[in-house]
């Protein structure tokens, strides 16, 4: 049931955008411990409180890059949640395995491959 209260916060009410988000507040929202916060993080399938948010955070970004969304980086950053820009290109980076301005042209070339069709 945790992990089930966990997703719906996550998916529902994205509490991730939250750029004030404690692993304390999250799992205060819950009505539970840190402990058992940490323990319905890893059955989830993160490795903690940081991949959950910005595993969350950088599939957002992705998300409004591919709609066309995004005129700044640094501002669809703040837009999905990072509070650092340091942060936010360390975590894209990890989770993609590109910068997001390889990623933004990766999109814009696919975008128009399938307008061409």
């Amino acid at each position: 049931p945790l992990v089930i209260r966990l997703n719906h916060l996550l998916e529902e009410e994205k509490v991730w955008k939250n750029p004030d988000l404690t692993v304390a507040s999250l799992a205060q929202m819950l009505g539970t411990n840190r402990s058992y916060l940490a323990q319905a993080i890893q059955e989830a399938g993160y490795v903690n409180f940081a991949d959950l948010i910005n595993r969350h955070r950088v599939q957002a970004f992705c998300r409004i890059a591919e709609d066309g969304k995004v005129k700044s980086v640094q501002d669809a950053f703040f837009l999905v949640g990072f509070r650092s820009k340091e942060t936010a290109l360390r975590s894209f980076k990890k989770y993609t395995g590109s910068l997001p301005s390889e990623y933004l042209m990766k999109v814009a070339t696919n975008r128009s491959k399938t307008s061409e069709l």
